[in-house]
């Protein structure tokens, strides 16, 4: 897995499947508490890819910043 630059603090993975599809995946730091590990996997580019872990990273996230 590649990783990326974190996104508001929680790094991210992605890797290659092959044919236009891509895993990502997300682990938080067990001591940020109510976050969790998560993955998923999309259809297109490595910039989809990208864009569904930091989405998941937002959801997760926007509870922290309301």
């Amino acid at each position: 897995m590649s990783n990326d630059k974190p996104h508001r603090g929680i790094f991210y993975s992605i890797r290659h499947l092959g044919e236009q599809r891509w895993k990502w995946e997300i682990e938080p730091p067990q001591c940020i508490k109510g976050l969790r590990t998560e993955n998923g996997e999309v259809e297109g580019g490595r910039t989809d890819a990208v864009a569904a872990a930091q989405r998941a990273i937002d959801i997760q996230t926007q509870q922290f910043t309301h």
